[in-house]
């Protein structure tokens, strides 16, 4: 049996016993495991948990959850529920299942504990967006075109600490080609 942490991405309930449920892991990356018990209650997409799991005939099986922290910030708004949740999916869509992504759990693990504390706006998911997108070699930095700013920050977004990333006062114009940058680099990846 093994016991980590991880980020619940996704759940699918497949019929009355069956559970299916993605996470991002520190230790396994992204991987989906089962819930075979009749209910899985107390834990939502985005919370962090302590799983327990077994390995039986090539089946990952969750043995105990432990709640460790939820995403949810009571101060929010819907935009920006809904930013965190398009991150959310943007994140289980991206991320290739037994993959490296140590940096992609530190900073979603981060991203959420940073959203407990402070009312993010949807810039701050934007640059956020790209920093996953670039660590995951899914961002074509020409879509920036020749503008100094946006190369800068977009060679430095992966190696600079995530607060201060999030910090980063940009201009809305930057914003607006960061955005379009997302969108494009999200699109390549479902072709």
């Amino acid at each position: 049996m093994y016991r980590f942490r991880a980020i619940i991405l996704n759940i699918t309930r497949i019929r009355d016993n069956n559970t299916r449920i993605v996470m991002l892991t520190r230790e396994y990356w992204k991987i989906t495991w089962w819930w075979s018990k009749k209910n899985i209650t107390g834990i939502d997409l985005w919370d962090v948990v302590e799983v327990l799991i077994s390995r039986d005939e090539n089946k990952n099986t969750i043995k105990n959850v432990d709640f460790v922290t939820s995403w949810w910030n009571k101060n929010w708004n819907y935009s920006q529920i809904f930013s965190f949740l398009k991150t959310l999916h943007i994140i289980n869509q991206i991320s290739i299942d037994n993959h490296e992504c140590f940096q992609l759990f530190d900073d979603t693990y981060f991203l959420i504990r940073y959203g407990i504390k402070n009312v993010l706006n949807s810039d701050q998911y934007t640059i956020f967006q790209m920093r996953v997108l670039k660590s995951l070699w899914s961002m074509n930095p020409d879509i920036l075109g020749n503008d100094p700013i946006l190369q800068y920050i977009y060679k430095n977004i992966t190696h600079s600490p995530l607060e201060r990333v999030l910090s980063a006062n940009i201009k809305n114009n930057h914003i607006n080609i960061i955005e379009q940058a997302n969108l494009n680099s999200i699109y390549t990846l479902k072709q």
